[in-house]
């Protein structure tokens, strides 16, 4: 759904569309893992994740001024990265389900090289 979606040949026309689906998709991979989020919830851990990817979700859009050619790396990328979020929700919903707590510490951390 989200290639499709993105496939429309119209720059930044589908990006709230998108986000609402994927909003959806954690929310609903919440309730398959009985962790269920409030529609705000969902939305902070997508805005969470997708933090990182603005610039590349820009540049996704933006290429579809290419005719043709723009529509399906926008399309490639938004089915790609909406299946990575769905993955990663995924594990942290199995890893809650699990009894893991999310550290913020450990997490907000990095080394010298950025890791």
């Amino acid at each position: 759904m989200a290639g499709t979606l993105a496939a429309v040949p119209l720059p930044f026309a589908t990006m709230p569309v998108l986000t609402a689906l994927q909003v959806s998709m954690v929310g609903l991979l919440g309730k398959l893992y009985r962790h269920m989020l409030t529609p705000s919830q969902a939305g902070g851990i997508v805005s969470t994740i997708v933090g990182g990817f603005i610039a590349q979700a820009v540049a996704a859009e933006l290429i579809k001024f290419i005719p043709g050619f723009g529509s399906i790396i926008a399309a490639s990328w938004a089915g790609a990265y909406t299946w990575s979020l769905g993955e990663a929700a995924s594990v942290y919903f199995a890893d809650l389900m699990g009894g893991k707590k999310p550290d913020t510490q450990k997490n907000s951390k990095c080394d010298a090289r950025g890791f």
